[in-house]
């Protein structure tokens, strides 16, 4: 994960994410969320409020609130990550700690820790819920391509058991398309008309299919899409 001055860019590696999910609406800070089919990976950047922007910390704070609200509404797992513009690691900091009771009244945890900032301080941030193991081996490095240092993680879930389905198909490797070019020639009905001839040539053609390549059933796993 890398953060810099206007975005925060998330490197996954054999991850299970798909579609992405917009939330409530929100203007203190931008979010990017992916579904998968084992968690929820939210991405989060807030801009410092500043005049030029008129972003202010209060808002922030009323926004996250109602963001997680809405996130913690489900039970699965997420991992939320980011650049939050906080300095978590300052015992001392008002904002901080009114961050870390906003992450209390939801039992969300944050993991990281040590310095994510080239200036120092804790600022890219990892969170899950209390209890949640998902992510291990955190780590901070730095690549000399952000003021931000990338924070390295393991996430540790279970592939999704494939879902067993049934397929019915016909086999034509082997079809007598003679045969079935001569049985399919019946004598028209000069008295019939268009739709009956249509209905009386699809019947032909399906009964012939049943006796050449009939249908047969069998069972196909299938992976969960990520």
């Amino acid at each position: 994960m890398y953060a810099n001055n206007d975005s925060t860019q998330i490197i996954l590696v054999e991850t299970a994410l798909a579609r992405s999910t917009n939330y409530i609406a929100i203007t203190s800070f931008y979010t990017v969320t992916r579904d998968g089919c084992c968690f929820r990976l939210i991405s989060l950047y807030r801009p410092p409020p500043s005049r030029t922007n008129g972003l202010t910390l209060t808002l922030f704070q009323d926004e996250f609130y109602n963001f997680l609200h809405h996130v913690c509404a489900k039970r699965d797992k997420f991992i939320i990550c980011g650049d939050f513009n906080f300095h978590v690691d300052n015992a001392l900091d008002n904002a901080a700690s009114t961050f870390f009771q906003t992450l209390g009244t939801f039992s969300l945890q944050q993991h990281v820790s040590g310095s994510t900032h080239a200036h120092g301080h804790t600022l890219d941030l990892l969170i899950t819920r209390e209890g949640d193991d998902t992510v291990r081996n955190i780590t901070t490095h730095d690549h000399h391509i952000s003021d931000h240092l990338a924070v390295l993680a393991t996430l540790d879930f279970r592939k999704p058991k494939p879902v067993v389905e049934a397929v019915t198909s016909r086999s034509y490797r082997n079809f007598p398309l003679e045969t079935f070019q001569t049985d399919i020639s019946p004598s028209p009905d000069q008295d019939a008309n268009v739709d009956s001839c249509v209905a009386a040539y699809n019947n032909s053609v399906k009964e012939l299919l049943d006796i050449l390549a009939p249908q047969q059933s069998r069972k196909k796993e299938k992976r969960q899409e990520p």
